[in-house]
C-alpha cells in the first residue's frame, strides 16, 4: 500500500512538472524613440567609458600641443630686459626659449603617446616645422 502511494505521488509530481510550460522568453525591447535613453548592458559600459576617456585625452593632448607651439612662436621676440645693449639677447632670453622648447617637446610626447594608445588614427603635428627667426632691426 505504501509503495503504491509512493509511486502515485512520484508519477503525479513528474506529470505536473511535464505539464508546466517553460518560462516565456523575455519580451524584446523596442528600439528607443527620440528622447528616450537606451539602456547599455553592464558588460559594454566600461569599454564605452574608456573609449570616451581616450578620445578626450587625445583631444586635450592635441590642444595642449597647439597651445605650446603657439606660445613658442609668440615668444620668439625678446621681452624687455632680455637684450644686452644693442640687439643681442642675454641669458634670460635663451633660458625662456629653452623653457618654451621643452614645453613643446613635452606636449609632443604626450600627443604621440595618446595617439599611439588611441590607435594612431590621426597624423602627428609637425612641431619641427616651426622656425623661429629673429628679425634684425
Amino acid at each position: 500500500m505504501k509503495a503504491a502511494l509512493l509511486a502515485a505521488l512520484i508519477l503525479a509530481a513528474t506529470g505536473a512538472l511535464a505539464q508546466t510550460e517553460p518560462d516565456p522568453a523575455p519580451p524584446q525591447q523596442a528600439a528607443p524613440e527620440l528622447g528616450e535613453v537606451k539602456v547599455v548592458p553592464r558588460a559594454v559600459r566600461p569599454r564605452i567609458a574608456s573609449k570616451r576617456a581616450a578620445e578626450i585625452n587625445a583631444r586635450e593632448a592635441e590642444r595642449r600641443l597647439e597651445q605650446a607651439q603657439l606660445k613658442r612662436i609668440e615668444g620668439a621676440e625678446p621681452l624687455p630686459g632680455e637684450v644686452n645693449g644693442g640687439s643681442v639677447p642675454n641669458y634670460r632670453y635663451w633660458k625662456r626659449q629653452e623653457q618654451l622648447r621643452l614645453a613643446v617637446e613635452q606636449a609632443q610626447r604626450r600627443w604621440n603617446q595618446t595617439h599611439r594608445m588611441h590607435g594612431g588614427q590621426a597624423q602627428p603635428m609637425q612641431a619641427s616645422g616651426i622656425q623661429l627667426v629673429r628679425q634684425e632691426k
